[in-house]
């Protein structure tokens, strides 16, 4: 959201501030106290273009549409400059770019003196675009006299033209002027989407009067005597207030360069000047107001909920097709506009119109967000209804209609007026704290001046209660609090405590302004907080923390979650979050015969996610497919939770871990898969089986896994199953779409794994300060032997040896027999005492090979 700060200084003056300190200090203090601002946007820095008046014209020699002008710039004397705009010839008083001047956003279009078509021109006649004053190309030069007096342009020739003022409507029967040179801060929005009031000229003077301590003077308009009424009917709850005026005989225009100029630096393209009036008013006050032709209207206007298959033809001549969920303006025969969001076509204001009726009103924030999410509309009004708006500053913001109508010698009558508010949905909040809440929570004094200062300044009424003090010990009758007085919220332990625990500490009661009541201000800590950021933050001490410090207990759950992220993510596997949504067709592909014992979504977004899913691996090898199209070599693992029915009214949820592999071979995985267990479980032993048919998940159609039959396995812990692993299945693979591809799956009983997590048992020791040695030995035995019961029996031949990893593996019948495995085991040799020896690593080395020897195991030559 853009704010021109010249707009600020109407309501807080901070041009003094503004020309010591410059934009950039302004904009970072305004960014730690109130909200971050995006983009300083710097207008008419330029001071090489100046006023001057027109001498002659003459037709260029050589020319059929060029122009030889001379111009009469004061005190700089004359020039003649070459130029090919028509209306140069009727043009009294231009601005010109001298020669050096630099123009263009970035200032990167430098003025030079150049020869055209034999003809010298010293600088360039500039039209408004040049002169960044709108973006859209203008047809010909700018005429000063337009805009200015001739008297006025004739004092101020030769001198810079960005100095020149133009006027809006004052706050008050004089009008404010600004000069066209300014600065425009774009606030981020992301910051005060809880602050509706800052969605305004206005209310970003507010927060500048409270943050630099600077008189504020909030617009106070009447509204003038209405004697006639307006027939509205309403009849959607979703409207909280609306007000609506007729006037009559006035003619649309063009807006005068001020209020062009203030709607152009906020981001709004001005139309005709009874639209800019709804759009100037918006952005100055944060109240979204829309005009209609009045003589388009016909019979009353009625507030309601819009039929199903209504249609309306929108402002941007986009139709569009209506619920009963979206509220709307009608009459008797059509809709005139989407409530909050945008207005139609059929009741547009054009250059005809002469009887408008001026709206403003305030609607539910909800209903105004999913209506114009489900159109795809989103526009300045609807932005700021979403924001949950005041609905008192309708009726607030209603005579800045008067006021420009004025300012724009719109003579109209006013015929009519209606005003409805629903008094259920105005809120009044006050709280009560005190200084000592406040003290304890930011970490530093504050005074009651202080205090009331910076809450007074925010707009909220502050009430200080008589200060009264009791001392501990005291009789009884003493002992009692004072009426109006809240005791101190310190701990007895005097933990933080800032002020003295002896005594009562002052209570105030805070108001809170109508436009901080709607979803920003609610609780003491509210209070605090508006008190602390315009204190600043910045101001809190550094404290050292003191005090005894309990230590956590272990929290098992997020221990195992965060090793085995640590763990895949460290074998290059990436992380995937998938929906927690299935359906039958989808869970078909993996067994799952029917859907008796899913958990079914009673609103399903859509077609695709009708049921809480049962297994990751439908979305999963979803997701694999689609990355398939990118890439040959991925893994990817996820950990989340699926959902079953037991029963009427009875489910469960669980936790589960699965990951696939792609473009790897079975080897791999195992390899993965048993550094995995290893990693997360030290020290327990585990048994694979390999070749048979994986145990399949609960409820998978047992001729129909998920595995391929011959390539598939499972990992073993106190006979339990606790990792399902192999290919996929062909029948699967080819169901979603990766018959190509080879896709290695695992499965991982999470409750299992969380339990024996739990139970294992971690030893710890020290790092050691002399170096080891790594050896590598390869061993041929038995495929029903556990590698883990191999490697338990290699570390019980000496306690330096450590490390332990398989580094490969090889199954061959004819090389090494039938039913026997080769696996590659390394280790560290390392002595915390001293440096080992060549030597001493190989008298553990041949200890290993002989005792291994005499179990069977052999050394594999």
């Amino acid at each position: 959201m853009k704010i021109p700060l010249s707009w600020i200084s109407q309501y807080t003056n901070i041009s003094p501030l503004l020309s010591e300190q410059g934009a950039k200090p302004l904009a970072h203090l305004y960014s730690i106290h109130t909200a971050e601002i995006d983009g300083i946007e710097k207008i008419g820095l330029e001071d090489k273009v100046v006023i001057a008046k027109v001498i002659s014209t003459r037709p260029h020699p050589d020319s059929d549409h060029l122009n030889l002008v001379e111009l009469d710039c004061g005190l700089l004397g004359a020039l003649g400059i070459v130029c090919g705009a028509e209306n140069v010839r009727t043009a009294k008083y231009v601005a010109v770019a001298l020669v050096g001047a630099k123009l263009g956003a970035e200032q990167d279009f430098e003025i030079k003196s150049s020869k055209i078509r034999g003809e010298v021109s010293e600088g360039m006649i500039c039209s408004e675009d040049e002169l960044g004053l709108q973006e859209e190309r203008a047809h010909g030069i700018m005429q000063l006299e337009r805009h200015f007096s001739e008297e006025l342009l004739e004092s101020k020739l030769g001198t810079p033209f960005y100095a020149l003022e133009v006027a809006i409507p004052g706050n008050g029967t004089a009008n404010y002027s600004f000069p066209l040179k300014d600065t425009v801060f774009e606030i981020d929005n992301k910051f005060i989407t809880n602050r509706p009031d800052l969605f305004s000229a206005e209310g970003n003077a507010r927060e500048f009067g409270a943050i630099f301590s600077l008189p504020f003077t909030p617009y106070n308009g009447k509204l003038p005597t209405i004697s006639g009424k307006l027939s509205v009917q309403i009849e959607s709850p979703n409207v909280l207030s609306y007000e609506l005026i007729s006037v009559e005989n006035i003619q649309a225009g063009i807006s005068p360069l001020g209020i062009d100029q203030m709607l152009r630096k906020s981001g709004i393209a001005p139309k005709y000047d009874l639209v800019d009036i709804t759009n100037f008013i918006m952005t100055e006050l944060g109240q979204p107001m829309h005009a209609f032709d009045a003589d388009k209207v016909v019979g009353d206007v009625t507030v309601r909920q819009a039929r199903d298959g209504e249609i309306i033809i929108a402002l941007d001549s986009k139709e569009y097709t209506l619920t009963s969920k979206d509220v709307v303006i009608a009459d008797g025969e059509k809709v005139l506009a989407i409530a909050g969001v945008i207005g139609g076509m059929s009741s547009a204001v054009s250059e005809t119109t002469k009887n408008v009726y001026f709206e403003a009103a305030c609607f539910d924030p909800v209903s105004i967000r999913l209506t114009s999410q489900r159109l795809a509309i989103r526009t300045d009004s609807s932005m700021r209804f979403e924001k949950s708006l005041d609905p008192t500053l309708a009726r607030r913001a209603l005579p800045r209609v008067f006021d420009l109508l004025k300012f724009l010698g719109k003579n109209g009558t006013c015929t009519g007026a209606f005003s409805y508010l629903d008094t259920t949905k105005v809120r009044d909040i006050s709280i009560t704290t005190d200084l000592a809440f406040v003290e304890k929570k930011l970490g530093l004094k504050i005074s009651k001046e202080r205090a009331e200062d910076i809450l007074t300044r925010l707009g909220f009424e502050v009430s200080f209660s008589n200060l009264e003090t009791v001392q501990k010990g005291s009789n009884s009758s003493a002992n009692r609090e004072p009426e109006g007085v809240v005791r101190s919220q310190y701990d007895e332990g005097g933990s933080g405590d800032l002020s003295s625990k002896d005594e009562f500490f002052q209570s105030f009661s805070v108001k809170v302004p109508s436009w901080r009541v709607t979803k920003d201000i609610s609780i003491k800590e509210d209070l605090v907080e508006e008190i602390g950021r315009i204190n600043g933050y910045e101001q809190v001490p550094n404290t050292p923390i003191t005090g005894p410090f309990s230590i956590a207990e272990k929290n098992t759950s997020i221990e195992l979650r965060n090793s085995i992220n640590a763990y895949f993510s460290a074998e290059r596997f990436f992380e995937t979050y998938n929906y927690s949504f299935s359906n039958q067709n989808k869970d078909a592909l993996v067994g799952y015969a029917d859907d008796s014992n899913a958990v079914h979504i009673q609103n399903a977004f859509n077609v695709e996610y009708t049921m809480m899913r049962r297994s990751m691996v439908p979305n999963l090898l979803e997701a694999t497919a689609e990355n398939l199209k990118q890439q040959k070599d991925f893994a990817f693992f996820e950990i989340g939770k699926i959902f079953e029915r037991l029963g009427e009214n009875k489910f469960t949820e669980k936790k589960s871990l699965t990951g696939v592999l792609v473009g790897s071979d079975i080897k791999t995985l195992r390899t993965v898969l048993d550094g995995f267990l290893r990693a997360i479980l030290p020290g327990m032993g585990f048994s694979v089986e390999q070749g048979v048919i994986a145990p399949l998940t609960k409820g998978v159609v047992a001729d129909r896994g998920i595995f391929h039959p011959n390539k598939s396995g499972r990992y073993v812990i106190e006979n339990e199953t606790i990792i399902s692993f192999g290919s996929l299945h062909p029948g699967v693979a080819e169901s979603f779409g990766l018959s190509n591809a080879n896709v290695l799956l695992f499965e991982v009983d999470y409750q299992k794994l969380s339990h024996y997590f739990a139970t294992a048992s971690h030893t710890f020791a020290e790092i050691g300060k002399f170096p080891g040695i790594t050896r590598e030995l390869n061993f041929v035995f038995s495929e029903t032997t556990p590698v883990s019961t191999v490697i338990a029996k290699i570390a019980s031949v000496s306690p330096l040896l450590s490390n332990f990893s398989v580094v490969d593996e090889f199954r061959d019948s004819v090389k090494i027999g039938e039913g026997k495995k080769s696996i590659s085991f390394s280790f560290l040799i390392q002595d915390l005492t001293k440096t080992i020896t060549d030597e001493e690593a190989l008298a553990i080395q041949e200890k290993i090979i002989k005792k291994l020897e005499g179990e069977g195991i052999e050394l594999r030559k």
